[in-house]
């Protein structure tokens, strides 16, 4: 929270039909360490929060239907997609209805920084709308998921941080697959720890018990990579 004070970046929440996106909103500002963007009906908004004594004052909220950017946001996400299929006017109903790449295109122009979503969107949605948008670094071969755990009183880890991937997206990854999400995995521990990452390749055999089956020989080429 410190670090990200000293560098404020912009976080659009898309979920502003879920109390706890507002609740969380609310908790970020006053603690003051990113600026907010709420994607949805701004009287509907405004009357949720003031029912659960939620201070959104210093959010910025905007709605897809009524807003001025939602036309530019139509025709960039067209631009992408064109070369798919997409049509004009099928991307003005997808950037007005659709807040997931409502929020992307906001990300993908540089009107935000980030955005956090999947507290009532499917991973499946949330990804697709990313992946099609914002699309992966150039660097990263593969997109993967990760899990951050702290474990309270732990000497292991980084005073008991660890990152676990890939947890949720790429269900059975190739050994160079594996060795890309072990590469990305690293330099996003290197980005929100600020500390070297020491890396580690899981599989289900234990002091060799089964050395020659297929997922182990995939882990140790991993290593190789």
């Amino acid at each position: 929270k410190e670090r990200a004070r000293e560098k404020l970046q912009t976080i659009v929440l898309v979920e502003t039909e879920d109390l706890r996106t507002l609740a969380a909103a609310d908790m970020v500002l006053k603690e003051a360490y990113a600026n907010i963007i709420l994607v949805g009906e701004e009287k509907r908004i405004k009357k949720l929060a003031e029912e659960n004594n939620l201070d959104l004052e210093q959010a910025r909220i905007i709605d897809p239907k009524l807003s001025d950017q939602t036309e530019f946001l139509a025709q960039e996400f067209y631009e992408l997609r064109k070369h798919k299929g997409m049509e004009l006017d099928k991307a003005r109903e997808i950037i007005s209805e659709e807040v997931l790449y409502f929020g992307c295109m906001l990300v993908k122009v540089g009107m935000a920084d980030g955005m956090v979503a999947g507290a009532v969107h499917t991973s499946s949605d949330l990804l697709r709308s990313a992946l099609q948008t914002i699309k992966t670094d150039k660097t990263i071969k593969v997109a993967s998921s990760f899990i951050l755990i702290d474990v309270p009183d732990c000497d292991y880890g980084e005073n008991g941080l660890f990152i676990y991937a890939d947890a949720g997206l790429n269900q059975n990854p190739t050994s160079e697959q594996l060795a890309e999400i072990a590469y990305s995995s690293a330099e996003t521990f290197r980005s929100l720890i600020s500390r070297e990452p020491y890396v580690a390749m899981l599989s289900h055999s234990t002091f060799a018990s089964a050395p020659d089956h297929p997922d182990i020989i995939k882990v140790r080429e991993a290593v190789q990579y």
